[in-house]
C-alpha cells in the first residue's frame, strides 16, 4: 500500500522528495517568481543595482525550482512579506506620529526577524538535514546533483543581499527616530511603499546620486 508520509516534518520532507504536503504549498510560492519579475523591472527603471540583482537572484532560484517541480521547498520564504506590510505603510499620512514611529519600528523589526534570522536560519536547517541524510555511502539524494549547491549559492547570495539591506535600514530608521531627518530622508520613506520591496536605503548620509 502507499505510505502515508503527511506526518514528515520539514526540512526532512523535502530532502527526501515527498512533495508538497497540500497544493498551496506548490502554488504560493510561485508569488516569488512573480514578483521577481517586478523586482528586476522596478531595479532596471529606478536604475538600483541592488534591487535588479535581488531580482535576478530571486527570479532565477524560483525558475529552476518551478521547472524541477520543487518549489514547495521555498514556501517558507513567503514569511518575508511580513516587512513588505509595514513598508508599504510608510507612505501613509498617520492622523498621529506616534503610529507612524510604531510603523517604521515594525518595519525595522519585522525585516531583522524574518529576513535576517527566520528564513537564513531555515536555509541553513535544510543544507544540514540534506547533509546529514545523505552522509551515508548507501544513501543517493533523489534531488538532481546540482541542487545542494544551487540552494546552498543562491542562498548565501539572497541573504547577503538582505543584510546588507538591513544595516542601512536601521542606520537610516535610527536616524528618522532621533529626529530632523534631511528631506531626502523623508522622501525616500514617502516612495518606499511604490518601489514595492525592501530595496530602499534609508540612511541619508550615502553619498549615492539623490533620488
Amino acid at each position: 500500500s502507499e505510505i502515508d508520509h503527511r506526518g514528515t516534518p520539514e526540512p526532512l520532507r523535502s530532502v527526501r522528495c515527498m512533495g508538497p504536503l497540500t497544493p498551496l504549498h506548490s502554488i504560493l510560492p510561485m508569488i516569488l517568481l512573480g514578483y521577481s519579475f517586478i523586482d528586476v523591472f522596478d531595479g532596471l527603471v529606478t536604475a538600483r543595482m541592488d534591487t535588479t540583482i535581488h531580482g535576478v537572484i530571486l527570479g532565477s532560484l524560483m525558475m529552476i525550482a518551478c521547472a524541477s517541480g520543487t518549489q514547495h521547498i521555498f514556501a517558507y520564504g513567503l514569511i518575508m512579506d511580513l516587512s513588505t506590510v509595514h513598508l508599504n505603510l510608510l507612505k501613509v499620512k498617520w492622523s498621529r506620529p506616534e503610529f507612524g514611529t510604531l510603523n517604521l519600528v515594525s518595519f525595522v523589526v519585522t525585516f531583522f526577524v524574518t529576513r535576517v534570522v527566520a528564513v537564513p536560519f531555515t536555509w541553513a536547517q535544510w543544507l544540514l538535514t540534506y547533509q546529514e541524510e545523505y552522509s551515508a555511502a548507501d544513501k543517493t539524494p533523489c534531488h538532481p546533483s546540482y541542487f545542494f549547491w544551487v540552494h546552498f549559492a543562491f542562498g548565501v547570495a539572497f541573504h547577503s543581499l538582505n543584510a546588507y539591506w538591513m544595516y542601512h535600514i536601521a542606520v537610516g530608521a535610527w536616524k528618522r527616530l532621533k529626529g530632523n531627518p534631511s528631506q531626502e530622508l523623508e522622501n525616500k520613506l514617502d516612495r518606499a511603499a511604490v518601489k514595492g520591496d525592501e530595496n530602499i536605503n534609508l540612511n541619508h548620509n550615502n553619498p549615492k546620486k539623490k533620488a
